[in-house]
């Protein structure tokens, strides 16, 4: 198998998959699906993910800046810029429908920029942008989640979910970024159900709805960025709402006390 082009010598079309020779030839396809490799805009329509095992050398990995229960999180170079991170994973579902949320909401200043994103071998990738620990307290980003980020996120037809100080960092510039999208739902209304296969429906033992979603969401912000005990209450009257619903749906008596200990369950979530 011949070695891949120097990048010194190529230039990458991106809706072709093919490499173009600075000499004016045109090079071997390399990309099997409209996957850029350089910070050169992104598709309008992501329509899938490519299976490409010769991308990742196309980054230099540094250190590495972050790891959870999923994967790992490295600062990676491209042409002697490093301002960017590649997110290494399995390839599942999360990482799907991670993908999936972030070149929908890509443009949203509050989604971090992506560059790339491929598999190879049972692997997922994902180059986004490199953010930074937020210089603000819990208390302005409580406010900004609360009353900006996550409404306008909901004005575009998600839910986010797993709100934890994992999850949230910053530009240069001080805007907050949500990263780690892989519970995130996309919704046409708040009766919609998120995806059978999501977690949540698993920890509940039921189909979960938008709006189910929405105030977990909103326990997880209480929890980590305001009033803890407020977040308690939220989910004690969640959990009663949860068990009426329940005995309500079933002729089984013995459903209706379903013990859901939502509260922490999402929020102590390990993230990138």
């Amino acid at each position: 198998m011949s070695s891949p082009i120097d990048d010194e010598t190529k230039i990458l079309n991106p809706n072709t998959g093919r490499y173009v020779l600075k000499n004016g030839k045109i090079g071997s396809k390399l990309m099997s699906s409209i996957t850029p490799v350089e910070p050169i805009g992104t598709p309008t329509k992501f329509m899938r993910i490519a299976e490409d095992c010769l991308l990742e050398g196309t980054y230099d990995k540094q250190e590495r800046i972050g790891f959870g229960e999923a994967g790992t999180v490295h600062k990676v170079c491209k042409l002697g810029k490093c301002d960017y991170v590649l997110k290494e994973q399995n390839a599942d579902q999360q990482f799907k429908n991670e993908v999936e949320a972030l070149y929908d909401l890509q443009g949203w200043k509050h989604t971090p920029k992506v560059y790339a994103a491929w598999t190879c071998h049972g692997k997922g990738y994902i180059v986004q942008e490199l953010l930074y620990k937020c210089n603000l307290s819990a208390r302005d980003i409580y406010t900004q989640l609360k009353n900006k980020v996550l409404p306008e996120l909901w004005d575009r037809s998600w839910v986010f979910i797993d709100i934890h100080d994992g999850n949230i960092m910053c530009r240069k510039d001080g805007t907050i970024v949500l990263l780690d999208y892989g519970w995130a739902c996309k919704f046409i209304n708040d009766a919609s159900l998120i995806p059978s296969y999501h977690e949540l429906n698993s920890r509940l033992r039921r189909d979960v709805d938008i709006a189910t979603a929405k105030k977990i969401e909103l326990i997880n912000l209480e929890s980590n960025y305001g009033d803890e005990e407020l977040a308690k209450e939220m989910d004690k009257e969640l959990n009663k709402d949860l068990r009426i619903k329940k005995s309500s749906n079933s002729s089984n008596s013995s459903n209706s006390g379903l013990k859901t200990n939502l509260f922490g369950s999402a929020s102590k979530k390990l993230a990138f």
